[in-house]
């Protein structure tokens, strides 16, 4: 099992993925549900966004990110 990288590492690796995609979320999907209540709003974006940044982003960032992730362990 290969080791893991470095937390910071992860969490820089997981920003990349977070900023924009919630950026885009934010502009679209906000116009969308402006009247919606701010929980529903929150709860509608976090189960749309989660599952495509987890198997979709995440893992396609990491696999471009794999040497800076691995360097240094």
């Amino acid at each position: 099992m290969p080791a893991r990288p470095c937390r910071w590492k992860q969490a820089v690796t997981i920003w990349l993925v977070f900023f924009p995609l919630n950026l885009l979320a934010t502009v679209t999907l906000g116009r969308l549900l402006v009247g919606v209540p701010v929980v529903l709003r929150v709860a509608v974006t976090t189960l749309a966004l989660t599952p495509i940044m987890t198997y979709l982003l995440l893992p396609w960032v990491t696999r471009r990110l794999h040497r800076w992730l691995a360097r240094g362990r």
